[in-house]
């Protein structure tokens, strides 16, 4: 008699042993300097120094008080940068799965596709970095594809069931960090249109602004604060200029690392002319590190943008329109949304564009990779 192998219980075997190793990945992948990224020790300064009541920033409502919550869970073993920093590393492990079953489940990719997506995605720099830092980015990432998939994922419940819990998950992430809002609520309600359930997109922006409502809300009646409720809802949004060329720059060197370029004296002196404004003073302290190893980066620049235009050439040889899912015109909207939004009030830091890091990879994937595993 062969025993039956439960395939859910499987799966979730198999899910929990990558997570894990997942996160041991990052963890053990550490970078020594982290002189280019300083927001994560003042976050940690404040966890560490701070009550409950100075944590909750507008921008980051639950950020900061969720990291000190873990903090303490742990029995504060150590300093709360290194388990912010873990925290992130295990969040971006579990974005990894959820991007798995995503394009699995979504967008309908073989596992050897959605395995070369996810490891695209893995070995993307700005993404890596962000996993083992400090940061809201990588818990931010976890809310915004967690819900895509929620709502794509065909489950055998009431679509208004699905949109009350999605609504309510996604008013969460924006507690977490208010940017997610422009995936969140100005994006995914069109995914509800894909599968015809037109009600069930308002139920879930309704959802979701009553919980982002109530949030900040009950948490002004607390703090109560020298400021209006609607200016401390508002808060926390900020407008900075900057040059074009430089946001194509930082789109680049958050999917292959360029801060060696800043070890070459050419390069710095360079910059420092033409982009006088820019404070590089960390990336030059960091990149000068390195060493002889800055030159023997440019080779393997070179040869991973060779290697990126083959796929492309490769894929677009290989792709035809109809295999093209409706799916992927959403992650073209989360990237053109969340793209012109950060063009007018951020366009030059690299962190918030590595949020974009996510469909980004998820629609080359699906547009160019897949092909060339579907080709026989």
């Amino acid at each position: 008699m062969i025993a039956k192998t439960n395939p859910n219980r499987s799966s979730l075997v198999y899910g929990s042993i990558a997570f894990v190793a997942l996160t041991l990945f990052f963890i053990l992948s550490f970078p020594g300097n982290r002189s280019e990224a300083d927001d994560g020790f003042h976050y940690a300064y404040l966890v560490r120094s701070s009550g409950y009541a100075h944590l909750f920033q507008p921008r980051y409502l639950f950020f900061l008080p969720l990291a000190k919550l873990v903090w303490q869970l742990t029995g504060e073993l150590a300093d709360p940068y290194w388990i912010m920093c873990a925290l992130s590393a295990a969040c971006s492990a579990l974005t990894l799965l959820l991007c798995y079953r995503f394009r699995e489940r979504v967008l309908k990719l073989g596992r050897g596709a959605a395995l070369c997506g996810c490891a695209l995605l893995l070995f993307a720099y700005g993404y890596w970095r962000y996993s083992v830092e400090a940061e809201v980015y990588a818990i931010s990432n976890v809310f915004c594809i967690g819900v895509l998939y929620l709502i794509l994922s065909e489950r055998k419940i009431s679509p208004l069931f699905l949109a009350v819990l999605a609504g309510a998950i996604a008013g969460i992430g924006v507690l977490v960090y208010k940017p997610n809002a422009i995936p969140l609520f100005f994006c995914f309600p069109f995914a509800f249109f894909l599968r015809r359930h037109w009600i069930a997109a308002f139920i879930y922006g309704i959802a979701g602004v009553v919980v982002v409502i109530g949030g900040y809300y009950i948490t002004y009646q607390l703090l109560t604060p020298q400021q209006t409720f609607v200016a401390f809802l508002m808060d926390g949004a900020s407008q900075s200029y900057g040059s074009i060329f430089v946001t194509v720059f930082v789109l680049i060197s958050n999917v292959v690392s360029t801060g060696f370029l800043y070890g070459i004296d050419t390069v710095e002196t360079f910059i420092r002319a033409r982009f006088p404004a820019n404070m590089i003073v960390e990336e030059v302290y960091a990149a000068n590190m390195n060493g002889v190893l800055n030159y023997v980066a440019c080779a393997t620049l070179v040869l991973t943008g060779a290697l990126v235009l083959w796929l492309v050439i490769k894929g677009v040889r290989h792709a035809s329109r109809k295999d093209f899912r409706s799916e992927n015109w959403l992650l073209v909207a989360w990237m053109a949304v969340y793209g012109l939004v950060l063009l007018y009030l951020d366009p030059n830091s690299p962190e918030p564009w590595t949020m974009l890091l996510v469909p980004i990879v998820l629609l080359f994937n699906s547009a160019l990779v897949a092909p060339l595993f579907n080709k026989n």
